[in-house]
């Protein structure tokens, strides 16, 4: 019986799955966060869309242009595909993101 594991493996085993778990999601929000600085920095500046458009009122143009993406499970990223799924998951809001600032090339 020395192989069968105790009350006390399987709860550290459960706890050190559930920390796991939770060092996903504090990186997740760490993304979010960036995300969300990003997009308020653009609204500040007065540049670009700052409002989530639903995938049910408009769809972005197919044309490989690169969105703002979230995600039906939370996660928001930057995609620049026609497909709006990946795997089990699908966008439900998007936001164009604005063209990168002009620079001078004489600089």
């Amino acid at each position: 019986m020395a192989n069968t594991p105790t009350t006390e493996d399987f709860q550290a085993q459960h706890i050190a799955e559930l920390d796991r778990q939770l060092a996903k999601k504090d990186a997740k929000l760490g993304e979010y966060k960036t995300t969300l600085s990003t997009i308020t920095a653009l609204s500040q500046m007065g540049l670009g869309q700052t409002e989530w458009i639903s995938v049910k009122d408009r769809l972005p143009v197919c044309d490989h242009t690169t969105i703002l993406a979230y995600f039906d499970d939370g996660d928001i990223v930057i995609w620049s595909s026609c497909k709006l799924s990946a795997g089990k998951e699908y966008v439900t809001h998007w936001m164009p993101i604005p063209e990168p600032p002009l620079t001078n090339t004489n600089e």
